[in-house]
C-alpha cells in the first residue's frame, strides 16, 4: 500500500446535510458491519487460547480490519458514510483502546519487533495496531523506535513511512514520504509534503521503492470524500 487515506472518521465532521435516505443506508451498512464484527469476536472466543504472540496478534488484527473494511466494501456514498461512522465509531474506538493496552504489554525488551527475529507477520500486525492507536504520544515513540530498524531492513519501509507520515501530519500538518491523503473541499487530496521535490529520494533511502508517479497520484486525488 502506498497511501494511507486519512479521511475515514473525518467524514462525520462534514458540514454537508445528510438526507434521510442516506442516513438509513449508512446506518444499515454500519449495523451489518457491527454484526459481522461481533460474529467474528464470538467465533474467536470459542477457539483455544492463542498458541503464541503471532496468533494473538492475527486474531486482534482480524477484528481491527473487520471494523474498518466496511467503508470500502459497502460502496457507500459520502452521505451514507457519515451516518455509518456515527454508528460504528464507538465500537472501533473500543477495539483500538483494548488493542493498544494489550500490545503495550507485549513489546520486546529492545523496543520493537524485528522481521528477522519475530517474523514479518508479527511486525506488520503490530504496526497495524499501533497506527490505529488513540495514544498519539505512544505512536510517536514507536515511530522513533522503528526508524533505525527501517534503515536496517528490519521493519517494512512502507509501514515505517505510513506511520511516520501519519504522526507528523497530525503534529505538523506536513508529511515526509507522501503516503497520506486528506479530505479537502469534498475531494481527496495528497496532504502537504515537506520539500515535495525530495519525496522520492527519501522513499528510496529507506528502500520504499514504489515510485510516487504523478499518474498514481492522479488516480487518488480528486475522488469525492
Amino acid at each position: 500500500m502506498a497511501f494511507g487515506i486519512v479521511v475515514a472518521l473525518s467524514i462525520a465532521a462534514s458540514a454537508s446535510a445528510d438526507t434521510p435516505d442516506s442516513a438509513g443506508k449508512g446506518e444499515a451498512a454500519a449495523q451489518a458491519a457491527l454484526a459481522r464484527v461481533r460474529a467474528l469476536q464470538d467465533a474467536q472466543s470459542r477457539l483455544p487460547p492463542p498458541a503464541n504472540l503471532a496468533e494473538e496478534l492475527q486474531r486482534r488484527v482480524d477484528v481491527d480490519q473487520a471494523v474498518r473494511d466496511w467503508s470500502w466494501q459497502a460502496g457507500l456514498a459520502v452521505g451514507d458514510q457519515r451516518a455509518a461512522v456515527q454508528v460504528i465509531a464507538p465500537a472501533m474506538a473500543q477495539i483500538d483502546m483494548e488493542n493498544t493496552a494489550w500490545l503495550k504489554t507485549q513489546l520486546p525488551a529492545d523496543g520493537w519487533f524485528r522481521i528477522s527475529r519475530d517474523g514479518p507477520s508479527v511486525a506488520n500486525n503490530a504496526f497495524l495496531i499501533v497506527q490505529h492507536s488513540p495514544d498519539a504520544a505512544w505512536r510517536k515513540e514507536i515511530v522513533a523506535r522503528m526508524e533505525p530498524l527501517a534503515m536496517a531492513g528490519e521493519v517494512s519501509p512502507a509501514s515505517f513511512a505510513l506511520m511516520y507520515d501519519r504522526v507528523m501530519l497530525a503534529e505538523t500538518g506536513r508529511q515526509r514520504y507522501g503516503t497520506q491523503a486528506i479530505c479537502r473541499d469534498g475531494a481527496v487530496a495528497i496532504a502537504e509534503m515537506e520539500e515535495p521535490e525530495k519525496v522520492q529520494a527519501r522513499r528510496d533511502a529507506i528502500k520504499f521503492t514504489q515510485p510516487l508517479h504523478e499518474a498514481y497520484r492522479k488516480g487518488l486525488e480528486g475522488r469525492k470524500c
